[in-house]
């Protein structure tokens, strides 16, 4: 018994141990539930990179033939670039050079999933062929060595290619869509397709946006007829790419216009460029400067006319197929494209129109512009063309892409009565894809609304600038109106001084009688005054220098005493009337202050009690005795009144 006790009590204790380990086991993992948490996803936003509608093959051609030559064209590029990877069985086709032979029976629907997501459907009732790829971000060149940017983590590519037959062409869709972390800063670069420029200069193929071919070079633009087309496409609201236009420069616009006939234009031109290898080869180094990549864009040239110059954009429409259509005008042809248009093309000028969907705006690159920088010119317009996609939301005709073409082909297999599970596993399909598409386009709707407010906060802020504008310049009009006013009026108060000169006295015994009659309220002149000039006379200073300085003191003086205008206008005027300043101070010292000469009787009221008035001011002229001229006087504050009772002499010091 005793020793049944003693196990008892030891498996107590062991069990007492276990509910403090099982205790230990669960705090620990409580602090471990506290410390981790589950990886957060990040918002992703979606918007459209590259984007192209074209219609392929000739309206000749035969439809079907040249749905193959897309198709085909399209699984080589994707065959290369599985090059490293099992090919999947949807692209294992022949070559593009057998579209005549292939049958579009052999086509089919298929999905891929190594690594990268791929998803073919082929409707042939409907004949379209839809395509889309999803891969993640590499860098911009992937296996290549060469340098560039980092591969963005979370960055995801989707590639959409859609070929239909409708009405007797192939409607043909490319859409690149980039799926990204919110708030991602790195570069995305916006590539065009390989399979685009194929079918582009597939010789059966072909692409054509309103009648204008997608091509490696500029059309010329030579006739009037051709400006119409022009015009009408400009103005089409489907139009979807900027329209890239080059003025051909013409020294003498005033010339009759060269018929040209059908001469391509670079032909055309090499009459006029014999002897300007030299200033071929600058241009061309200037585009060395810019990088390989760049340098090879731009080659070769499309010309802007100059006789003895040829500006360039280089091989930029052969670099840039597929983002904008360029053109080159004759000179002659540039009115006519206004008025067709509305738009101003100058000679030898450079513009790009865009789409009236995304705003109609017009750059401009002048000729003296493209003629101090043609290289710098062709990487803005390169630049420009190749980001005028990204974010923007295209029409893309009757092209059905993947998902929308996933429910034609589930609505297709519904009416087929395949089993349950089958039908449960495309109407997944079928939702997921259309789900992924209208998160996608309400991305894409997103960004044009933050697209349109920051646009919004562009023109707020410009107007703000263009208020303040107004602000600065209708001060500095009213500043100016001032100005001219005042220099009318002062011409004015010229004119009217000019004629007062008629009245001025002919000889020294009239200049007391002219000042009474001119100036009757501003100054008087003593007796004392009118005496010691009769006695003196004039010979010294002369009548005209006596007159200048009296009147300067009844009048400029006088007004700036008064407070009616200032110093400045006070010498202003006396430069403009008499050509030279006249000098006005205070007398002090002794013989000022004592000498009975420099003092006056006066009476003012006539009352016959006059007293005595220090001449306490003086106006002076010269120190030597031959063209010496003084006139002392004093103020009289409470009369506003000159009182002259000294001149012309200097008094004794």
């Amino acid at each position: 018994m005793e020793k049944d006790s003693q196990n008892i009590e030891i498996e107590s204790q062991n069990m007492e141990t276990d509910s403090q380990n099982t205790k230990i086991e669960s705090q620990n993992t409580e602090t471990d539930s506290q410390n981790f948490k589950p990886v957060m996803l990040m918002p992703n936003v979606s918007y459209p990179a590259y984007q192209l509608y074209a219609l392929a093959g000739k309206e000749s051609s035969d439809p079907e033939t040249v749905l193959k030559i897309c198709v085909l064209e399209t699984a080589a590029w994707l065959r290369e670039r599985f090059r490293e990877i099992d090919i999947p069985e949807p692209l294992k086709l022949p070559g593009p050079e057998e579209a005549k032979t292939f049958s579009l029976e052999q086509l089919s629907s298929g999905y891929s999933d190594v690594g990268y997501h791929l998803q073919i459907i082929w409707l042939s009732e409907e004949r379209i062929w839809a395509l889309q790829l999803e891969e993640p971000d590499l860098g911009p060149s992937p296996g290549t060595g060469r340098p560039g940017r980092a591969p963005v983590p979370g960055r995801l590519f989707e590639t959409n290619i859609s070929y239909r037959i409708d009405d007797g062409r192939v409607e043909c869709g490319f859409l690149t869509v980039v799926s990204e972390p919110e708030g991602t800063d790195a570069e995305c670069e916006v590539y065009r397709y390989s399979c685009i420029k194929n079918i582009a200069r597939n010789k059966d193929a072909g692409l054509w946006q309103e009648g204008w071919q997608l091509r490696d070079e500029a059309h010329a633009l030579k006739f009037p007829g051709q400006i119409a087309r022009l015009a009408d496409w400009i103005e089409d609201e489907y139009r979807m790419v900027p329209a890239v236009i080059v003025s051909e420069y013409d020294d003498d616009p005033g010339r009759e216009a060269e018929d040209v006939g059908d001469l391509d234009i670079l032909a055309h031109m090499e009459e006029y460029l014999k002897g300007a290898a030299d200033i071929r080869n600058v241009l061309f180094d200037s585009f060395v400067t810019l990088g390989n990549e760049v340098a090879d864009a731009f080659n070769e040239t499309v010309d802007v006319i100059e006789p003895k110059l040829k500006q360039t954009l280089a091989k930029l429409p052969r670099h840039r197929m597929g983002f904008a259509q360029y053109f080159t005008m004759d000179s002659d042809l540039r009115k006519l494209f206004t008025a067709e248009t509305d738009i101003r093309i100058d000679n030898g000028e450079i513009i790009i129109v865009d789409p009236f969907e995304f705003g109609g705006d017009v750059q401009r690159f002048s000729y003296n512009r493209i003629k101090k920088d043609a290289a710098g010119v062709c990487e803005k317009i390169n630049n420009y063309t190749g980001a005028f996609p990204k974010g923007k939301d295209l029409d893309f005709g009757g092209c059905i892409f993947v998902p929308d073409a996933s429910i034609i082909q589930l609505d297709r297999l519904l009416r087929r009565h395949d089993s349950k599970e089958e039908v449960v596993t495309d109407l997944e399909k079928g939702h997921q894809a259309q789900l992924k598409e209208h998160t996608r386009k309400e991305s894409a709707l997103q960004q044009r609304i933050i697209a349109k407010d920051k646009e919004i906060e562009k023109y707020i802020e410009n107007a703000k600038g263009l208020e303040q504008k107004n602000i600065d310049l209708t001060r500095a009009f009213k500043e100016r109106e001032e100005k001219m006013v005042a220099a009318m009026e002062q011409k004015d108060e010229y004119i009217a001084w000019l004629k007062t000169l008629e009245a001025r006295p002919s000889s020294l015994g009239k200049v007391a009688g002219w000042i009474l009659d001119r100036f009757p309220d501003r100054m008087t002149m003593h007796k004392k005054a009118q005496d010691n000039l009769k006695k003196t006379g004039a010979e010294k200073a002369g009548l005209k220098l006596i007159c200048d300085a009296l009147e300067y003191l009844a009048t400029d003086y006088y007004l700036e005493v008064t407070g009616k205008i200032n110093e400045e206008k006070r010498d202003e005027n006396c430069s403009l009337k008499y050509g030279r300043p006249f000098d006005v101070s205070p007398l002090t010292g002794i013989a000022a202050e004592t000498k009975p000469e420099y003092k006056v009787k006066y009476d003012p009221a006539n009352t016959g009690k006059s007293k005595e008035r220090r001449l306490d001011l003086h106006l002076k002229v010269g120190n030597d005795n031959e063209n010496l001229l003084r006139i002392y006087f004093f103020y009289d504050k409470e009369r506003q009144l000159i009182v002259v009772g000294h001149l012309p002499d200097h008094l004794p010091i």
